[in-house]
């Protein structure tokens, strides 16, 4: 299995796959089984695909989050190799302020602002979005703070939120208030951001709780350190497995205290899918760099390359809703149960091997 960029890692850009592939539809193929089959393990699987509501941890509340850690462990890959070889610094923060504008400007456009008519109706925050200021914070704080500063930073956003919703007050409510209403984040997204919030008067991905997004965010960064150290490729594995389990024992332990919420992004989330998301890397990075097995995740490394593009346009590949649409019910008719299966299978199939011709051709989205 050839690699088109020889200074990438493969357990990686793998790893990026399959998260993507989450995105992209992997839960609907569950849906469609747990659909077709039924079965208790298959209905819980099912059920781990949705998004909890508001406290508490499904696998779908994983996916954003093992992104932005992702986003991290990039961080020093890409930028240590042109700090460190005499480019000129204001090249390079132009760099990260180039990249991280590009993914803002996407979002905004995955968002729908071309045609949302007025600024009232553009959601100038989101997933995209999200990620371009974790990028830039954390491109920032990796370049000017130390290893171990950079720890105490992380440590810091997440003392530094914990303490803003716990004691500030908010009016009507009162302090310490964690429902959909009453949370300090949600009063700021309401008073601070323009435009359209995805939920009415706050939004998930809002201001106030992307400060301990960029503590996930640096997580991944000192996971790159980790995976950048000179120590051997089985060490790096065990000990991305050892912190990844101390990660998530650190964040059931503090669920009573401030629960584990993706919509607040709260520190025991930001602790629970940092350490599960530590699991997976040490997974993927010993399977494939310590045990040299990795033709079997080839189907993830052809997404993981290309993960701005097929996200932009995810959507227009569904081919097979498309068809289901256009037939109507006579189409899928024999199939019964099935048929939401066969659509699913139809969509990742076009999104794939859409994505496989890219490959092929060696062309991948730089942002």
């Amino acid at each position: 299995m050839k690699n088109p960029c020889p200074d990438r890692l493969f357990s990686l850009d793998a790893l990026r796959g399959f998260d993507m592939f989450w995105i992209i539809g992997g839960g609907g193929l569950i849906h469609g089984l747990h659909q077709l089959w039924g079965g208790s393990v298959l209905e819980s699987l099912s059920r781990q695909m949705n998004h909890v509501p508001w406290n508490g941890f499904h696998f779908q509340d994983l996916i954003f989050p093992l992104f932005v850690f992702i986003t991290g462990i990039a961080i020093p890959f890409s930028l240590s190799k042109r700090w460190s070889s005499g480019s000129a610094q204001r090249a390079v923060y132009l760099r990260i302020l180039r990249r991280a504008l590009l993914l803002y400007l996407l979002g905004l456009i995955y968002n729908g602002a071309p045609a949302a008519g007025s600024l009232s109706n553009v959601r100038f925050v989101g997933v995209l979005p999200r990620i371009a200021l974790c990028y830039l914070a954390s491109s920032l704080l990796f370049l000017h703070l130390s290893h171990r500063n950079q720890g105490f930073f992380c440590l810091f956003l997440l003392a530094l939120y914990w303490c803003l919703m716990k004691h500030i007050p908010v009016p009507g409510h009162g302090a310490g208030v964690l429902t959909p209403e009453g949370n300090l984040a949600a009063f700021v997204d309401s008073r601070i951001l323009p435009g359209r919030l995805h939920a009415g008067s706050w939004d998930p991905e809002g201001l106030l709780s992307t400060l301990p997004a960029i503590s996930t965010c640096l997580l991944g960064v000192l996971a790159g350190h980790w995976l950048r150290s000179s120590n051997t490729q089985t060490v790096k594995a065990l000990g991305l497995i050892a912190g990844g389990m101390i990660g998530v024992l650190v964040g059931r332990f503090l669920d009573p205290f401030f629960p584990i919420n993706k919509a607040l992004w709260s520190p025991s989330f930001v602790l629970l899918t940092a350490g599960y998301s530590a699991l997976l890397l040490g997974f993927f990075y010993g399977i494939m760099d310590v045990f040299g097995f990795k033709k079997w995740a080839f189907f993830f490394v052809v997404i993981g390359m290309n993960p701005i593009t097929i996200y932009m346009l995810h959507h227009v590949l569904s081919l097979g809703s498309g068809l289901d649409h256009v037939a109507g019910d006579q189409l899928f008719t024999f199939l019964k149960d099935g048929r939401r299966l066969v659509i699913e299978v139809l969509n990742m199939t076009a999104k794939w091997l859409f994505l496989y011709a890219l490959y092929w051709k060696g062309l991948f989205l730089r942002v």
